[in-house]
């Protein structure tokens, strides 16, 4: 599908398309007319709002020079309407948007012709409201946000004119755009998750001295130096303590409110309040209360995720404020503090910016635990997945590798097609690095990897999560775009084989998983399970594009690993060489044993107690001082998910539920969403952790996926009654099981292929 403009051009403000976070308001009037569309792309954000409403926030993000075209439908104008766009430049490293000059290109279409346009219509002045110098949010993303009202932020969406200290409008200026791209993904219905006020109360100041986060002070990140700031709200934050203390409708100086979702919800934080002095307020937010102690405050830290979890507002008295945060945040807990000032009426929300296309998948069971776990794990996915697969909407937002591999199979799950790994693996294709090593590509994108670090084993993933999208969409397009790059990194592995023929002394970043299997000693010299990984990817391009050499390279080096890594009784992680010849380290880890299975380097009848060990004393709940003292244990990401495979695939099916309810139902609890660890101190609401809904599905109803029009069912566990309500993209599949008798329906062009 070609997009494009008919007239608008890219513009920006005079002098400040590369201006560390460019901050900038274009507004245009324009008539009432039939079937009016707005037409835009942007670099790196906006967030657009006609006659005062909010309408919607973007774009879709694309690779280096590439940018995704929304087309946004302008229904129920007036004979008179305001057309105000927010956007922002970063121009810093970070993995949420790309370091790219600043620029808008928008025009409003009436029945298909171009009414208003930028470089004719447009005006622009500098959104000097937020403020510029402050702290970035996380190292992951961009800046945190401060803002600056003298009147409410609708009046200015409304009014073309100056304020004084706002800056008069002008003209904006022509300058670089790139290569414009379909969005194709769907756009978010901006539901809008109202909270209840749980807990008010009194803040002390201490005299406590506040950490301070070095990753968010790197100057060679592109930030404004600490001296440069603002405002410094974050080290305020970290010196207070509260008390309870029942408090009416007004928040004085000291004086805070707290809010539960009851779930983790993402999207545009929404704040008001009538401000009955000049006040200062701190929105702060994050996914979890640590406090265990009822009677206590809740203890909700605006840090525990690295990042800055506040938006700060200085608010002159007299004026009623309505404002949603510019940029989305992840939030059950939502504290307003009052750092100075008086303020009354106070109400906060979130504007909800999620995947829509999930929404119709619908499932129950008999069991009430598996139905938390299931609806936790739909929620996670949809607002892991709204313009590309992404590992964490809070801290990160960024697009990484291997999370994309089980969030992939989620996507298709849930919304019956897998439109956004589509966005996600056409960004890979057209990548763009400058610093990383030819052929290697980035571990997360977009994004720019300022000092050259990269995953060698996110890069294998890559090209098994191609023929795993080519399997499960029978669509060949995404392998012919991505051949060049696939074949890229094929090439550049070659640097790193010993004459055994397997991978040794892999440099950057060499990530097996969030575990003991990551320890520096554990990866050096000859890791097995990066050469598994190797081994499965090599097979996975021979198949795609018909190379049986690569498919041959592999058995060789499933059977070297067999012959160096299995000490008789458990695979070991990894060789060293020393004099020359590689020796053992003795270093054994229980997920290096589920990459042997997951890469086919073992199985089930080759390794028979092997498998018959993992399967009854492995496993989430196994007390490693007394079970296998030897042998480390395995993280949710990505050891606990393999061996939840594994069991599926090996026929071992009734152990999954007991073992999702063990390791996912605490976390479903918490925060109604799934996590990137077994504990609470990063995300706790990580897309790859959706996939925990394929494995539930196929062991209570024996759904196992798709193959392009190939419906997949196979044996199922148990005969729980269930319910089942899945899009196929033109219809629904649709499964029903009650008291043992069984439903099943499917639109025509399908077809049942039934495995063991």
């Amino acid at each position: 599908m070609k997009v494009g403009f008919k007239k608008a051009v890219p513009v920006w403000l005079d002098g400040k398309q590369n201006e560390l976070h460019a901050r900038c308001a274009f507004f245009v009037a324009f008539k009432g007319c039939q079937n009016a569309v707005l037409r835009l792309a942007a670099c790196n954000a906006y967030k657009i709002y006609i006659n005062g409403e909010f309408l919607g926030a973007g774009p879709a993000r694309a690779a280096h020079g590439y940018f995704r075209v929304d087309e946004i439908p302008l229904k129920k104008l007036k004979e008179e309407n305001v057309l105000f766009v927010e956007a922002v430049a970063y121009n810093t490293y970070n993995y949420c948007h790309l370091t790219q000059p600043g620029f808008l290109c928008a025009e409003i279409l009436a029945n298909g012709e171009p009414i208003v346009w930028t470089g004719e219509h447009f005006t622009v002045r500098a959104y000097d409201e937020r403020l510029q110098k402050v702290s970035k949010f996380s190292f992951q993303r961009a800046f945190m946000e401060v803002y600056e009202f003298t009147r409410s932020p609708q009046a200015t969406y409304l009014d073309f004119s100056a304020d004084g200290k706002n800056g008069i409008f002008e003209k904006p200026v022509e300058t670089t755009g790139g290569i414009w791209q379909e969005r194709r993904v769907s756009y978010p219905k901006y539901n809008v998750c109202v909270p209840k006020k749980v807990e008010t109360g009194v803040v002390a100041v201490t005299d406590k001295t506040p950490k301070q986060n070095m990753l968010l002070l790197r100057e060679n990140l592109g930030i404004f130096k600490k001296e440069e700031w603002v405002s410094n709200s974050c080290d305020f934050l970290q010196i207070l303590e509260y008390q309870k203390q029942e408090l009416g409708d007004e928040l004085a100086t000291g004086q805070y409110a707290l809010y539960d979702f009851g779930n983790s919800e993402t999207g545009f934080l929404k704040f008001s309040c009538r401000a009955l002095e000049d006040s200062v307020v701190l929105v702060c937010f994050d996914e979890i209360n640590v406090q265990t102690d009822e009677n206590l405050p809740a203890d909700i830290r605006f840090d525990r995720n690295g990042g800055a979890n506040v938006v700060e507002y200085r608010l002159k008295a007299g004026q009623v404020y309505e404002h949603s945060s510019f940029e989305p945040y992840t939030a059950k807990f939502i504290k307003v503090i009052v750092r100075s000032g008086k303020i009354s009426g106070v109400d906060v929300g979130v504007i909800a910016y999620e995947n829509p296309d999930a929404d119709d998948f619908f499932f129950s069971c008999a069991d009430e635990k598996l139905n938390e776990i299931m609806e936790a794990a739909k929620r996670t996915f949809k607002q892991n997945s709204l313009d590309i697969l992404t590992d964490c909407p809070s801290r990160e937002r960024a697009g990484w590798l291997c999370d994309s591999y089980f969030s992939g199979r989620s996507e298709q799950l849930f919304t019956g097609e897998n439109k956004v790994e589509y966005n996600f693996l056409e960004n890979y294709a057209y990548a763009y690095s400058r610093v990383l090593p030819k052929g290697m590509i980035p571990m997360c994108y977009p994004a720019d990897s300022l000092d050259g670090a990269y995953i060698p084993n996110w890069a294998l993933f890559y090209i098994i999560e191609l023929y795993d999208e080519y399997l499960r969409t029978g669509d060949f397009s995404m392998l012919a775009i991505s051949k060049e790059k696939l074949l890229g990194v094929l090439e550049f592995f070659n640097q790193y084989l010993n004459a055994e023929g397997l991978l040794e002394n892999l440099e950057s970043w060499v990530f097996v998983e969030w575990s003991k299997a990551n320890d520096a000693a554990f990866v050096c010299g000859v890791n097995y399970p990066s050469n598994m990984l190797y081994a499965m990817a090599l097979d996975c391009a021979g198949r795609m594009y018909g190379q049986e050499s690569y498919i041959s390279r592999a058995e060789r080096i499933k059977k070297q690993i067999r012959q160096e890594s299995f000490n008789g009784e458990f695979f070991e992680d990894n060789r060293i060489r020393k004099d020359g010849v590689l020796t053992r380290t003795g270093h054994i880890t229980e997920t290096c044993q589920y990459y042997a299975f997951f890469t086919g380097v073992a199985t089930k009848e080759e390794y028979p107690t092997l498998f018959k060990t993992l399967v009854e004393k492995f496993g989430a709940k196994r007390q490693m001082e007394k079970v296998y003292p030897t042998v480390h244990k395995s993280n949710a990401f990505i050891g606990n998910y393999l061996r939840l495979i594994i069991l599926l695939q090996n026929g071992e099916k009734a152990r999954i539920s007991s073992e999702c309810v063990d390791y996912f139902y605490y976390m479903a609890k918490r925060t109604g969403t799934l996590w990137e660890h077994d504990d609470s101190y990063a995300s706790l609401n990580h897309g790859f952790a959706s996939y925990v809904a394929n494995l539930l599905i196929e062991y209570l109803i024996g759904y196992r996926g798709r193959k392009g029009n190939t419906l997949i069912f196979t044996d199922t566990a148990v005969k729980t009654d269930c319910s089942l309500r899945l899009p196929l993209g033109n219809g629904f599949l649709e499964f029903t099981r009650t008291d043992g008798k069984e439903t099943l329906s499917y639109p025509d062009g399908y077809q049942i292929q039934t495995e063991n």
